[in-house]
Protein backbone atom coordinates (compact mmCIF):
# COMPACT_ATOMS: atom_id res chain seq x y z
CA UNK A 1 0.00 0.00 0.00
CA UNK A 2 2.70 2.63 1.23
CA UNK A 3 4.46 1.78 -2.56
CA UNK A 4 0.92 2.43 -4.25
CA UNK A 5 0.41 5.62 -2.88
CA UNK A 6 4.09 6.63 -3.15
CA UNK A 7 3.76 6.00 -7.16
CA UNK A 8 0.49 8.39 -6.57
CA UNK A 9 2.22 11.30 -4.98
CA UNK A 10 4.87 10.90 -7.46
CA UNK A 11 2.70 10.89 -10.41
CA UNK A 12 0.71 13.41 -8.95
CA UNK A 13 3.63 15.46 -8.88
CA UNK A 14 4.68 15.19 -12.15
CA UNK A 15 1.12 16.90 -13.11
CA UNK A 16 1.39 19.96 -11.13
CA UNK A 17 5.13 20.55 -12.65
CA UNK A 18 3.35 20.10 -15.76
CA UNK A 19 0.17 21.84 -15.43
CA UNK A 20 2.08 24.84 -14.06
CA UNK A 21 4.78 24.82 -16.69
CA UNK A 22 1.56 24.58 -19.05
CA UNK A 23 0.05 27.81 -17.41
CA UNK A 24 3.28 29.72 -17.00
CA UNK A 25 3.99 28.91 -20.93
CA UNK A 26 0.30 30.18 -21.53
CA UNK A 27 0.64 33.51 -19.32
CA UNK A 28 3.94 34.09 -21.06
CA UNK A 29 2.19 33.82 -24.10
CA UNK A 30 -0.78 35.96 -22.97
CA UNK A 31 1.98 38.98 -22.09
CA UNK A 32 3.24 38.99 -25.77
CA UNK A 33 0.16 39.26 -26.70
CA UNK A 34 -0.71 41.73 -24.49
CA UNK A 35 2.17 43.72 -25.60
CA UNK A 36 1.33 43.68 -28.97
CA UNK A 37 -2.08 44.93 -28.40
CA UNK A 38 -0.62 48.02 -26.94
CA UNK A 39 1.96 48.71 -29.84
CA UNK A 40 -1.42 48.53 -31.76
CA UNK A 41 -3.55 50.82 -29.66
CA UNK A 42 -0.49 53.06 -30.14
CA UNK A 43 -0.46 53.11 -33.98
CA UNK A 44 -4.49 53.33 -34.02
CA UNK A 45 -4.18 56.60 -31.76
CA UNK A 46 -1.13 57.77 -34.10
CA UNK A 47 -3.75 57.27 -37.19
CA UNK A 48 -7.15 58.71 -35.36
CA UNK A 49 -5.29 61.67 -34.11
CA UNK A 50 -4.29 62.36 -37.80
CA UNK A 51 -7.24 62.80 -38.99
CA UNK A 52 -8.86 63.95 -35.25
CA UNK A 53 -11.72 67.35 -35.67
CA UNK A 54 -11.34 68.01 -31.83
CA UNK A 55 -8.67 68.63 -30.11
CA UNK A 56 -8.92 69.81 -26.35
CA UNK A 57 -5.99 70.70 -24.06
CA UNK A 58 -7.91 73.40 -21.72
CA UNK A 59 -7.09 73.42 -18.22
CA UNK A 60 -3.95 71.80 -18.37
CA UNK A 61 -1.43 74.66 -16.95
CA UNK A 62 0.61 74.69 -20.28
CA UNK A 63 2.97 77.40 -20.40
CA UNK A 64 3.80 76.60 -24.04
CA UNK A 65 2.29 76.00 -26.79
CA UNK A 66 1.81 72.24 -27.82
CA UNK A 67 3.34 72.00 -31.22
CA UNK A 68 2.18 68.27 -32.03
CA UNK A 69 -1.40 69.87 -32.39
CA UNK A 70 0.32 71.29 -35.91
CA UNK A 71 0.24 67.72 -37.24
CA UNK A 72 -3.25 67.20 -37.50
CA UNK A 73 -4.30 68.81 -40.52
CA UNK A 74 -7.68 68.35 -40.28
CA UNK A 75 -8.83 69.70 -36.88
CA UNK A 76 -11.26 71.54 -36.76
CA UNK A 77 -12.02 72.64 -33.34
CA UNK A 78 -8.72 74.01 -31.07
CA UNK A 79 -9.36 74.62 -27.30
CA UNK A 80 -6.57 75.78 -25.53
CA UNK A 81 -8.28 77.60 -23.27
CA UNK A 82 -7.67 78.18 -19.20
CA UNK A 83 -4.04 77.83 -19.56
CA UNK A 84 -0.55 79.95 -19.26
CA UNK A 85 0.21 80.78 -22.84
CA UNK A 86 2.07 83.75 -23.07
CA UNK A 87 2.23 83.79 -27.17
CA UNK A 88 1.03 81.66 -30.09
CA UNK A 89 3.82 80.53 -32.69
CA UNK A 90 2.81 81.32 -36.10
CA UNK A 91 2.84 78.23 -36.95
CA UNK A 92 -0.63 78.06 -36.43
CA UNK A 93 -1.73 79.59 -39.59
CA UNK A 94 -0.80 76.01 -41.04
CA UNK A 95 -4.12 74.68 -39.22
CA UNK A 96 -5.94 75.70 -42.19
CA UNK A 97 -8.89 73.97 -42.00
CA UNK A 98 -9.84 75.35 -38.30
CA UNK A 99 -13.50 76.47 -37.62
CA UNK A 100 -13.52 77.04 -33.87
CA UNK A 101 -10.26 78.50 -31.73
CA UNK A 102 -10.17 78.77 -28.37
CA UNK A 103 -7.52 80.90 -26.01
CA UNK A 104 -9.91 82.35 -23.68
CA UNK A 105 -8.17 82.89 -20.19
CA UNK A 106 -4.22 82.54 -21.22
CA UNK A 107 -1.69 84.98 -20.52
CA UNK A 108 -0.90 86.55 -24.16
CA UNK A 109 0.29 89.99 -24.52
CA UNK A 110 0.50 91.77 -27.51
CA UNK A 111 -1.46 90.27 -30.16
CA UNK A 112 -2.08 87.40 -32.23
CA UNK A 113 0.49 86.70 -35.10
CA UNK A 114 -0.21 88.11 -38.51
CA UNK A 115 -0.19 84.24 -39.48
CA UNK A 116 -4.03 83.77 -38.31
CA UNK A 117 -4.91 85.10 -41.62
CA UNK A 118 -4.16 81.63 -42.94
CA UNK A 119 -6.99 79.88 -41.41
CA UNK A 120 -9.74 80.66 -44.51
CA UNK A 121 -12.67 78.39 -42.78
CA UNK A 122 -12.56 80.35 -39.15
CA UNK A 123 -15.72 80.87 -37.64
CA UNK A 124 -15.44 81.65 -34.06
CA UNK A 125 -12.09 83.17 -32.52
CA UNK A 126 -12.36 83.49 -28.22
CA UNK A 127 -9.16 85.27 -27.07
CA UNK A 128 -11.08 86.99 -24.36
CA UNK A 129 -9.35 87.17 -20.78
CA UNK A 130 -5.94 87.57 -21.73
CA UNK A 131 -3.66 90.66 -21.51
CA UNK A 132 -3.28 91.65 -25.13
CA UNK A 133 -3.05 94.85 -26.12
CA UNK A 134 -3.75 94.88 -29.96
CA UNK A 135 -5.46 93.31 -32.97
CA UNK A 136 -3.69 92.07 -35.88
CA UNK A 137 -4.39 93.79 -39.05
CA UNK A 138 -4.25 90.41 -40.79
CA UNK A 139 -7.44 89.19 -39.28
CA UNK A 140 -9.47 91.32 -41.63
CA UNK A 141 -8.80 88.32 -43.79
CA UNK A 142 -10.92 86.43 -41.81
CA UNK A 143 -14.14 86.60 -44.63
CA UNK A 144 -15.79 83.58 -42.55
CA UNK A 145 -15.49 84.76 -39.14
CA UNK A 146 -18.93 84.80 -37.37
CA UNK A 147 -18.16 84.98 -33.64
CA UNK A 148 -14.84 87.46 -32.33
CA UNK A 149 -14.87 87.53 -28.80
CA UNK A 150 -11.64 89.22 -27.46
CA UNK A 151 -13.18 90.25 -23.93
CA UNK A 152 -10.76 91.44 -20.93
CA UNK A 153 -8.15 92.40 -22.33
CA UNK A 154 -5.88 95.88 -22.57
CA UNK A 155 -7.02 96.69 -26.27
CA UNK A 156 -8.21 100.63 -27.27
CA UNK A 157 -7.84 100.45 -31.07
CA UNK A 158 -9.40 98.60 -34.19
CA UNK A 159 -7.76 97.91 -36.97
CA UNK A 160 -9.52 99.54 -40.32
CA UNK A 161 -9.05 95.69 -42.07
CA UNK A 162 -11.87 94.14 -39.95
CA UNK A 163 -14.02 96.31 -41.86
CA UNK A 164 -13.68 93.53 -44.50
CA UNK A 165 -15.53 91.00 -41.57
CA UNK A 166 -18.81 90.27 -43.56
CA UNK A 167 -20.00 87.92 -42.13
CA UNK A 168 -19.27 89.27 -38.68
CA UNK A 169 -22.34 88.61 -36.18
CA UNK A 170 -20.70 89.04 -32.45
CA UNK A 171 -18.25 91.16 -31.60
CA UNK A 172 -17.58 91.17 -27.55
CA UNK A 173 -14.84 93.84 -26.58
CA UNK A 174 -16.42 94.48 -22.92
CA UNK A 175 -13.57 95.13 -20.41
CA UNK A 176 -11.11 96.74 -22.61
CA UNK A 177 -9.43 100.47 -23.34
CA UNK A 178 -11.86 101.93 -26.47
CA UNK A 179 -13.04 105.25 -26.53
CA UNK A 180 -14.79 104.98 -29.98
CA UNK A 181 -15.77 102.62 -31.91
CA UNK A 182 -14.82 103.24 -36.19
CA UNK A 183 -17.88 103.66 -38.39
CA UNK A 184 -17.38 100.84 -40.58
CA UNK A 185 -17.26 98.54 -37.89
CA UNK A 186 -20.82 99.60 -36.48
CA UNK A 187 -21.68 99.35 -39.79
CA UNK A 188 -20.79 95.54 -40.75
CA UNK A 189 -23.58 93.87 -42.42
CA UNK A 190 -23.91 90.50 -40.68
CA UNK A 191 -22.67 92.47 -37.28
CA UNK A 192 -26.04 91.81 -34.58
CA UNK A 193 -24.19 92.00 -31.15
CA UNK A 194 -21.38 94.67 -30.25
CA UNK A 195 -20.65 94.18 -26.66
CA UNK A 196 -18.86 97.17 -25.22
CA UNK A 197 -19.59 96.95 -21.50
CA UNK A 198 -17.21 98.49 -18.85
CA UNK A 199 -14.95 100.54 -21.76
CA UNK A 200 -14.24 104.23 -21.86
CA UNK A 201 -17.19 104.90 -24.31
CA UNK A 202 -19.26 108.11 -23.40
CA UNK A 203 -22.90 108.56 -23.73
CA UNK A 204 -22.59 110.87 -26.85
CA UNK A 205 -20.43 108.17 -28.47
CA UNK A 206 -23.15 105.02 -28.19
CA UNK A 207 -26.04 107.18 -29.22
CA UNK A 208 -24.01 108.26 -32.51
CA UNK A 209 -23.33 104.11 -33.07
CA UNK A 210 -27.01 103.99 -32.04
CA UNK A 211 -27.86 105.92 -35.59
CA UNK A 212 -25.23 104.81 -37.18
CA UNK A 213 -26.47 100.89 -37.26
CA UNK A 214 -30.40 101.19 -35.49
CA UNK A 215 -30.55 97.30 -35.75
CA UNK A 216 -27.48 96.78 -33.81
CA UNK A 217 -27.59 95.51 -30.47
CA UNK A 218 -25.25 97.42 -28.51
CA UNK A 219 -24.80 96.37 -24.97
CA UNK A 220 -23.30 98.93 -22.84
Amino acid sequence: MKKINFIKYIIFFLFIIIFTSGCTINIFNKKIDKNKNNDLSKNEIQNNNSNEKIFDMSNKKLKEFPKEVLDIKSLEKLDLSINELTSIPAEIGELTNLVDLNLNENKLTGSLPAEIRKMPNLKILDAGNNKMTGIPAEIGQLSNLEKLDLSYNEIDSIPNEMKDLKNLKYLLLASNKYKNIPDDIIKLPSLEVLDLTNNDISRTELERMEKLNPNLMIIF
